[in-house]
Order: structure tokens, then C-alpha cells, then sequence
């Protein structure tokens, strides 16, 4: 059976300190105090607009599903004050693509006011709630009620999901793969996580558009420090987290991708889906820091 805790055994963790205790309560109840909220209000208010438009389209009991559900830092319970919220929505193929960016923004528009669609290789829904910012990305999958947890981190279930919204399912895919990959208790890693993206945020190097990396970069990076050294005390990893990735970066030679499964063995494939990532063929071997999603890994490159 495959070990789930990364590429390498895992280092011995040293025997708590006296001061571990005091510093991760502290560090815990500064991070609780930082957490983004609204989420279940978000997430009701896209099911409840796409219902609408699926009765719309059709009376058929099985294909009248819909199901929102977090990704990004705010699937991973990582999100903070002023982050964006990431929703993928998936309903059944009755709704296609074409169908749902027609006319879903109308639907929503009179609840929430401006809705800005953004055509890309993954289309989104952005819009303000509340104050917040919400992007909603959407699937259409070829299934008589929404995906377990099994059937989405299955890959043989992306061949159900219509071509055109196979890439956004990857985002929810990484935050289910991550969790499953922890040794450490959850709340232990959303700590940490937390702590390091209002660490980078606050030093401004947080973020895709700007080089550095972005929430679920971190969330990968942090993931596997928890898999190298698995303590129990979030101030232990916090710790640890800057000690690794110091010396991960100083090599001088070229750097290592970071990844948390076992290895980064193509399972083939996805029509639809970009060619996983290789870092023995492809562009990634010359960044500075590589770092593989974990399902049908791809690169996020950081080379500047």
C-alpha cells in the first residue's frame, strides 16, 4: 500500500520544550482572530442562484443537483482577513459552460450587484459579497448527484466532467489531495499555514501575479514540513517551515521541486488537461522554485 506522507520517512521530532505549549496557544488565538468569515453565507447564496437556473433547464430529479464547495487557502481553512473566497460549483451536464456563464450572472446581478465574468483557460465568476471578494469557477460533470471525496480524488473521474471544466476541478482536487497527505492534526497545519501566508502577505511577497508564491504554494510547502518533521505544536513548524526552506533555497546547484506524494510518476494523460508536469523533461527544472500540485501534478513556477 502507498505511503500517503510524502516522498521521504519523516525526521525525528524532538521532545516538546516547556515553552512549546504557551507559544503555539498564542500563536493559535493570534491566527483565530485573523480567519475570514462569510464562507457558508457565500457558498449558500451560488447554490441557491444555481438551483434557479437549473429549474430552468430541466425536471428531471437526477439532473437537478448542484453542490458548491471551497477551495484555494479558504477550502484549506486557510484563509484570512481581506482573501479572496475561491468556489467551484458543479452541476450536472444538463448545465453546460456555454449555458451557466450565459446565464448565471444575470441571476445573481440583482442579489449582489456587479458581476464581472473573465474569460480564461478557466473562466471565472467574480463578484463581491459582503465586502468580500468571491471567485466561482465552474464544472459539469455527467453524474446523478454531486462527487464524494473518493470519486474526486478518483482521476478516472475527471472523464465524466465535460472537457471544457476539466481544469476547474484541479483546484479542489489539490486541497482534498493535501489534506489526506497530513500527518499532523488539521488544525495544527492551518495554523502554521495561516501564519506563513500573513507573513508573506504582509512582506509583500504573496501572489501569483507577482512572482511569489501563491496560497496553495504555500499550502503545498507547508504540507511538507509537516510530512519532514510531523510535531504536534505549531510554533515547533513555524519554526521549521524558515530553517527548511532556507537551506532548500542556498543550494547552489539547481533546486530540488517541492511535491507531497511519494513521487512524481505521471499517472498519464487527461484529454482536456495540460501534459503533467515532468521535472526531469520540462521547463520547470530551471526555476528557482518548483513546486508540483498533487493531482495530475502540474508546475507552479516561480522563476523570477
Amino acid at each position: 500500500m502507498e505511503l500517503l506522507y510524502g516522498p521521504t520517512k519523516p525526521l525525528e521530532v524532538p521532545p516538546a520544550q516547556p515553552r512549546d505549549l504557551a507559544e503555539s496557544k498564542r500563536l493559535c488565538e493570534t491566527m483565530a482572530t485573523v480567519v475570514a468569515d462569510r464562507v457558508r453565507e457565500a457558498i449558500d447564496l451560488i447554490e441557491l442562484t444555481a438551483h434557479r437556473l437549473v429549474d430552468q433547464i430541466t425536471a428531471e430529479p437526477e439532473e437537478r443537483w448542484v453542490r458548491a464547495y471551497p477551495f484555494g487557502s479558504c477550502g484549506l481553512g486557510a484563509s484570512v482577513a481581506d482573501s479572496d473566497l475561491d468556489i467551484v460549483l458543479f452541476c450536472s451536464f444538463k448545465v453546460t459552460a456555454e449555458v451557466f456563464f450565459r446565464e448565471f450572472p444575470p441571476l445573481l446581478q440583482p442579489v449582489v450587484g456587479n458581476v464581472v465574468l473573465v474569460p480564461a483557460r478557466v473562466p471565472v465568476v467574480k463578484f463581491s459579497y459582503s465586502g468580500t471578494s468571491v471567485d466561482v469557477v465552474f464544472v459539469s460533470a455527467a453524474l446523478a448527484a454531486p462527487p464524494t471525496t473518493e470519486q474526486l480524488l478518483d482521476d478516472s473521474f475527471l472523464l465524466q466532467v465535460a472537457r471544457d471544466t476539466r481544469h476547474s476541478v484541479n483546484g479542489l482536487r489539490t486541497v482534498l489531495e493535501v489534506k489526506r497527505r497530513l500527518p499532523v492534526a488539521y488544525d495544527v497545519f492551518t495554523t502554521v499555514l495561516k501564519s506563513v501566508k500573513l507573513w508573506a502577505m504582509r512582506r509583500k511577497v504573496y501572489g501569483n501575479l507577482y512572482c511569489y508564491p501563491s496560497g496553495v504554494v504555500l499550502a503545498i510547502m507547508v504540507a511538507r514540513i509537516c510530512q519532514v518533521m510531523p510535531a504536534s505544536h505549531p510554533n515547533v513548524l513555524l519554526r521549521f517551515f524558515f530553517l527548511f526552506y532556507t537551506q532548500w533555497l542556498s543550494r547552489h546547484d539547481r533546486i530540488s521541486p517541492v511535491y507531497i506524494t511519494t513521487s512524481l510518476e505521471s499517472r498519464g494523460r487527461i484529454p482536456g488537461l495540460q501534459t503533467p508536469g515532468d521535472p526531469r523533461r520540462d521547463a520547470c527544472r530551471d526555476n528557482l522554485l518548483p513546486c508540483y500540485k498533487s493531482r495530475i501534478p502540474l508546475c507552479q513556477r516561480r522563476s523570477q
